[in-house]
């Protein structure tokens, strides 16, 4: 068997994204939804500005508006992205819940359902299924403005504080 080469892909290379038609900026808070404070994290400050609001069960829902600096080749928003949304969806959701911050991904699955466009907003939610002395056991999901874009569990374990 032998090694592919930069020829071998070059047939798979997108030379231009495609291209969405641009629709209006959402505005969130037009639609009841609160600006989160800025998040400590560098990492998740990539997907800009966070918002929060109960849906109306009283449940919460996080979320944000996708650009194109989250973009892949194809003009889509990037998996890796969505990935870190619904991380910080449900880890944030079982931290507010629990009361206790203090926890950390040993687990997360993820079944992408559509493509998420640039300039959409994407809310997610998410539920503890099962709650054990060291392991919270969580589910969600994310939606586009008239789709569901995907769903995803996942395990955090608690952890002592770390300052």
């Amino acid at each position: 068997m032998r090694c592919m080469t930069a020829a071998d892909l070059s047939q798979w290379k997108v030379s231009q994204p495609m291209t969405n038609s641009p629709s209006p900026a959402p505005d969130p808070a037009a639609a009841g939804w609160t600006a989160l404070p800025v998040s400590g994290s560098p990492f998740v400050r990539e997907l800009g500005q966070l918002w929060s609001r109960r849906d109306t069960d009283g449940d919460i829902q996080l979320g944000f508006v996708t650009n194109a600096s989250h973009a892949n080749l194809h003009g889509i928003i990037h998996g890796g992205v969505m990935l870190t949304f619904a991380d910080y969806t449900i880890g944030a959701i079982g931290a507010r819940l629990t009361g206790n911050p203090n926890a950390v991904t040993i687990d997360l699955n993820m079944q992408f359902l559509s493509s998420t466009q640039i300039g959409e907003f994407v809310a997610g939610s998410g539920r503890i299924l099962r709650q054990t002395k060291s392991f919270l056991f969580l589910e969600g999901e994310m939606h586009g403005p008239d789709r569901q874009i995907a769903a995803f569990t996942g395990v955090w374990k608690t952890i002592k504080p770390l300052r």
